[in-house]
Order: structure tokens, then C-alpha cells, then sequence
């Protein structure tokens, strides 16, 4: 039984929710989960808004999902990717791997031609299919400079 908020009553709990949830844990896929189901997808929704439990076990699926993602993802940059390898750090150590954390850092001590020639410059580098930090080098050496002679 659910409460369905949409219209105020109590339904019985329809028969395809434990095969949908099952597989929209493995997948993180709604079209998947509603085909295995043998449901339309606007079922799956209209249940969701409906019923307050559904809706938070498909959050707790999504989350399992996701989760699975991420060790797949670990696994794979073990083996094989640095790119996944530098995401994983970014996504668990972000006050050490963050990109942003020194752009922001640089920007605040620009004043407004340096900004424009940063912005210049990372912009011709990303359009040219160069080094996008090329710009952001230059100005920390110069940063370095400058505080050694502080």
C-alpha cells in the first residue's frame, strides 16, 4: 500500500516496483529499469511524485548506482587512465587537486589589464588546442618574482 499525494488515497504498491528499483540500481537508467519492468516511463515518474518511499528509494538506487560507478571508475584509472586517475583526485582531495584553487588565489591579486591579459591568453591557448595553463604559469613565475623581492 502507498499513499498517492496526488489524489489522497491509499493504493496497493504496483508489482513492477522491486524489478524497476533492482535494475535502476545496477543501471542508473530509467529507460533500462522501465523496459525490464515492462512499464512506461511516465509510470515510473507519476509514482515517484506520487509516493514519498518510492521516490526515496530511487534516490538510495541512484546513490548505489553511483557508487558503483566510481569503483569502476577507481578500478579503471588503477589500470589504465590517468584522466580518470586526476577526476578522482579532484573529486576526493579538491583543496590539493582543485584547479581552481590557484586561479582564484591569482585573480584576486590581478589588477584589471593583467586579468585581461590572463583571460587572453588562456583563451587563444584553449582556441589554439595548446596548453591552457600557459598563461596561468607566466603569472605565478611572476608571482614568485614579485614576492621575493617583498
Amino acid at each position: 500500500m502507498y499513499a498517492d499525494r496526488t489524489i489522497n488515497t491509499t493504493l496497493e504498491k504496483p508489482r513492477w516496483v522491486e524489478r524497476w528499483l533492482s535494475v535502476f540500481r545496477d543501471s542508473c537508467n530509467v529507460r533500462l529499469a522501465c523496459h525490464a519492468a515492462g512499464i512506461d516511463r511516465r509510470d515510473v515518474y507519476h509514482y515517484r511524485d506520487a509516493d514519498p518511499e518510492f521516490a526515496q528509494a530511487w534516490r538510495d538506487a541512484e546513490e548505489d548506482a553511483t557508487d558503483l560507478l566510481e569503483a569502476e571508475a577507481r578500478t579503471r584509472a588503477r589500470k589504465t587512465s590517468d584522466v580518470l586517475l586526476i577526476f578522482l583526485l579532484k573529486a576526493h582531495r579538491p583543496e590539493k587537486f582543485r584547479d581552481v584553487s590557484r586561479i582564484e588565489h591569482l585573480i584576486g591579486k590581478m589588477n584589471g589589464e593583467q586579468l585581461d591579459q590572463f583571460i587572453a591568453e588562456r583563451l587563444a591557448a584553449v582556441t589554439a588546442g595548446g596548453e591552457a595553463g600557459a598563461g596561468l604559469a607566466a603569472l605565478t613565475a611572476g608571482d614568485a618574482a614579485e614576492e621575493s623581492t617583498e
